[in-house]
């Protein structure tokens, strides 16, 4: 057997560098995949706490003051019930200071309270405060214009009406849908008895209630009530359930949002402020409510705020 002659036809050249390793090539590398995975993890992080849950949250989340914390009562140790007077009294005298430390000399003669979707507590806190504000001796009114789904008489076991539809559409007066709630007990009292919390019931239910919230009458009656009484605290519909809120926030003087802690989302609460933005509303704060008191920062930060 023979073998065929081999012929070189080009020597082989000699590297002038090393194949491997590839220094910058490995460092760009290396760097890409960090950056996507520091992408990731951030990304991660951020769907873990989408959620408010500390006032921290909502100063950086949403760059609001926290007027207040109110825990959940059904979770509050020593607690006499989930509507403990005595406990629900306290948190939102925080939530009263709170407001009160915003603008002292010139504080909002009308708030709107409100939140993003229902549920958050929205009703319990505008009571609430404004029982709490009653308690100072102040002259209040609160007023229901939740018109499509009032609570505040039911909170307050109050008739519905007459009421704030009533009074707007000319059916009632004023002095004739004004009821009155004693401060220190919550209950029904005369209207006319001194340092009585006075309440406007929503009334009658109305076909649309943005054509009741958004007629001449409403902000006449508005005017009015803010001329009369020191604070009008009002309590309005969910933001992203109806436009009657957004309507609301742009007629008062300041609006309040109830955020209900570890539940609500961050960019759920983001696009209800972008509404209230939308027609120059004047958010003054949060509420954080409904938070768990066995938090470590609950009492941090709820106990501040109380008076």
């Amino acid at each position: 057997m023979e073998l065929s002659s081999a012929l070189l036809l080009d020597p082989a050249p000699l590297p002038a560098r090393p194949s491997e390793p590839r220094v910058l090539y490995d460092l760009g590398l290396s760097l890409l995949a960090g950056l996507g995975l520091g992408a990731l993890a951030a990304l991660r992080v951020e769907a873990l706490h989408a959620r408010l849950e500390t006032p921290d949250d909502v100063r950086r989340g949403l760059g609001l003051p926290p007027l207040g914390v109110v825990p959940d009562f059904t979770l509050v140790p020593g607690a006499d019930g989930p509507s403990d007077p005595s406990i629900a009294a306290e948190a939102y005298r925080g939530v009263r200071t709170g407001l009160g430390f915003l603008d002292p000399e010139r504080p909002p003669r009308s708030v709107v309270v409100t939140s993003s979707e229902p549920g958050e507590g929205k009703t319990a806190t505008a009571v609430n405060l404004a029982i709490s504000l009653a308690a100072l001796d102040c002259r209040v009114i609160l007023v229901d214009a939740a018109l499509r789904g009032a609570a505040v008489h039911r909170a307050l076991g109050l008739p519905p009406a007459p009421g704030l539809t009533d009074v707007v559409s000319g059916r009632a007066s004023l002095a004739a849908a004004i009821r009155g709630i004693d401060p220190t007990t919550g209950g029904p009292t005369a209207a006319a008895a001194a340092g009585a919390l006075h309440v406007l019931a929503a009334g009658t239910p109305a076909g649309d209630p943005a054509d009741v919230l958004g007629s001449p009458r409403w902000h006449d009656l508005l005017r009015s009530l803010a001329k009369r009484y020191d604070t009008v605290v009002i309590d309005g519909p969910a933001v992203l359930a109806a436009a009657d809120a957004a309507l609301l926030a742009a007629a008062a003087e300041a609006a309040v949002l109830v955020v209900r802690g570890h539940r609500t989302e961050r960019p759920v609460v983001r696009r209800a402020l972008a509404r209230l933005r939308a027609v120059h509303a004047r958010v003054i704060g949060v509420v954080l409510n409904g938070v768990d008191p066995a938090c470590g920062y609950y009492r941090s930060y709820a106990y501040p705020f109380a008076a």
